[in-house]
C-alpha cells in the first residue's frame, strides 16, 4: 500500500478540510493511513531524523457516536519551546481548537493510551533547526475496539501470556520492523505484530482487526517467505513463537485439484497431486497487449467440488535453464455458471496479486473473503520472458450455512463481482498468490 493513503469513507473530507498541510510546497508529512475506524500516522522520515522547519497537520475523523483513542509507538524530539518544536492533539473546530495534549521536546516517558471525549481531532507537528530525534509514531482506534497495538509492538512484548486478543491499526505494512517466520510454522517471538497478521493474512492492512495470538514453542530456525506484499526475513532459534487463531479454515490444506485447463499453453499436475505447473509453448511479450486481449491466457483449475479457497502459492519455473514467472495476475471464479473476477475489498475494482520477482522463490497471497467456488481461473497480467507458474490453491470444504428459516438463507460466498462477458476486449484475467494457514 502507498505510504500516503486515504481510505474510502473519508474523501469528502477533502472538499472541507484539506486533511494534510505543508508550510511549502516541498513539505511532505510521513507515512500515514486514516481509516474511518483506526489508522497511523508519523512524521517525515520516520524513523529517521525529521527533517528541520517542517509543519503539518491530520484530521482525525471517526463515525459520530465513537471516540478516539491514541496510542503512541514512538516519541522523540529534541526539546525546544512549544511555539517552534511541538505535537499538538487539538479538538474543536477549525479556528476555535483546544489543546488537548502536548509535547514539545526532550525525555519523557512514553505517554499510555490517550483516551479523548471527541469524535474529530487534528494532529499537528512542527519543527525548527535541530540536530537529532525520530519525530513520532501515532496509532488510533474507536474506543470500541480494545486493546490497540502500535505498529512497533512485538510478541515479545508479551511474555506471560499464551493466548490473547490485540487490535490492530490500519496501515502498519509499511513502518519499519522486522517479521520473521511465516503462518504455517510461525512467528519468532520478536517480529512486529500487526505487521505479521498482515503477512499472515489475518487483517487487511488497510482495515486493521482485531488478532488472536496463541505463543507456542519454539523453533530452531524460521524461513523468509514473501506473502501478501510483506518479505518475512530468516530469523535464528528462539525459545518461543507466536502465531494467529482464526475462525476461517482452521484445518487449511493444499487443495487438490481434479483436472486443469490452459488457453494455448501447456501444464502438467505433480505426483502428488498438489501442485500444477503452467507454461507457454512459445515466448509471448512480457505484458498482456493490444495483441493478446482477445485470447488472454489463463490456467484453469477444477477442484470437483465446491470448496472454501483461501489463497494461493506461486513459484516461477527453471526451464531448460533458464528462470520464467509472473510478475502479476487477477483471479477469476466460476459462479452459477459465469465466470467473475475477484475485486478488491468494499471495491469493484478488479483485485490484481502480486506475483514473482524470480523463479526459485515461492510467495504467497490471501482472499479477502474467501472464495467459495469449484473452479478457478488465473490470469496473468506481467510476466518475465514466458508464462510460466506453479500453483497451488489453499483451502478447506466447504460447510454449506444452514438457514436462518425457510424463507431465508444466508450465505458466505465470494463477494459480488463483475460478471465476465465473452466480447469484453480487455484480459480479465486472474492468477493465484495468497495463502493463509
Amino acid at each position: 500500500m502507498p505510504g500516503n493513503t486515504l481510505l474510502h469513507g473519508l474523501i469528502l473530507l477533502c472538499s472541507i478540510h484539506p486533511l494534510v498541510l505543508s508550510e511549502k510546497p516541498d513539505d511532505s508529512c510521513g507515512h500515514y493511513v486514516l481509516g474511518q475506524e483506526s489508522g497511523v500516522l508519523s512524521s517525515e522520515n520516520y524513523p529517521g531524523t525529521y527533517p528541520n522547519n517542517s509543519w503539518c497537520e491530520w484530521r482525525i475523523r471517526v463515525p459520530v457516536g465513537h471516540t478516539i483513542v491514541l496510542k503512541f509507538g514512538d516519541l522523540n524530539m529534541e526539546k525546544k519551546d512549544c511555539e517552534s518544536d511541538y505535537l499538538k492533539v487539538l479538538k474543536g473546530s477549525y479556528g476555535a481548537e483546544i489543546v488537548s495534549w502536548e509535547y514539545c521536546g526532550g525525555l519523557m516517558p512514553k505517554p499510555g493510551p490517550i483516551h479523548t471525549d471527541s469524535s474529530e481531532l487534528t494532529v499537528r507537528f512542527r519543527s525548527s533547526q535541530h540536530i537529532s530525534g525520530r519525530g513520532f509514531l501515532l496509532s488510533y482506534s474507536t474506543e470500541n475496539h480494545k486493546e490497540l497495538l502500535t505498529c512497533l509492538d512485538k510478541g515479545s512484548h508479551f511474555p506471560r501470556q499464551f493466548k490473547y486478543r490485540k487490535y490492530c491499526p490500519a496501515g502498519c505494512a509499511a513502518v519499519t520492523g522486522d517479521v520473521s517466520g511465516d503462518i504455517s510454522l510461525g512467528y519468532r517471538h520478536t517480529s512486529v505484530l500487526c505487521k505479521s497478521a498482515v503477512h499472515a493474512g489475518v487483517i487487511m492492512d488497510q482495515f486493521g482487526g482485531p488478532i488472536t495470538v496463541e505463543v507456542r514453542r519454539g523453533l530452531s530456525h524460521y524461513p523468509a517467505v514473501r506473502a501478501n506484499g510483506i518479505q518475512s526475513k530468516d530469523g535464528s532459534l528462539s525459545e518461543t513463537l507466536f502465531t494467529f487463531v482464526t475462525n476461517d479454515c482452521s484445518q487449511q490444506t493444499i487443495l487438490q485439484p481434479m483436472s486443469t485447463a490452459t488457453s494455448l499453453s501447456s501444464h502438467n499436475i505433480s505426483t502428488d497431486g498438489s501442485e500444477v505447473d503452467w507454461f507457454s509453448n512459445s515466448t509471448q511479450p512480457g505484458v498482456s497487449d493490444d495483441l493478446n486481449n482477445n485470447h488472454p491466457k489463463w490456467l484453469q483449475i477444477d477442484l470437483r467440488e465446491k470448496r472454501r479457497i483461501t489463497g494461493i502459492l506461486t513459484t516461477g519455473l527453471t526451464i531448460a535453464g533458464f528462470g520464467y514467472f509472473v510478475k502479476n495476475y487477477k483471479i477469476q471464479y466460476k459462479e452459477k455458471s459465469r465466470w467473475r473476477t475477484f475485486v478488491q475489498y468494499n471495491n469493484s475494482d478488479d483485485m490484481i496479486f502480486e506475483g514473482n520477482t524470480d523463479s526459485l522463490h515461492q510467495t504467497r497471497n490471501t482472499f479477502h473473503p474467501s472464495i467459495v467456488a469449484r473452479s478457478i481461473r488465473v490470469v496473468p497480467q506481467q510476466w518475465h520472458r514466458i508464462i510460466a507458474m506453479r500453483v497451488q490453491l489453499l483451502g478447506c470444504p466447504y460447510v454449506k450455512p444452514i438457514p436462518v428459516n425457510s424463507s431465508s438463507l444466508v450465505t458466505q460466498e465470494a463477494q459480488p463481482t463483475q460478471p465476465i462477458h465473452n466480447d469484453m476486449t480487455k484480459p480479465v484475467a486472474s492468477q493465484a498468490d495468497l495463502g493463509m494457514m
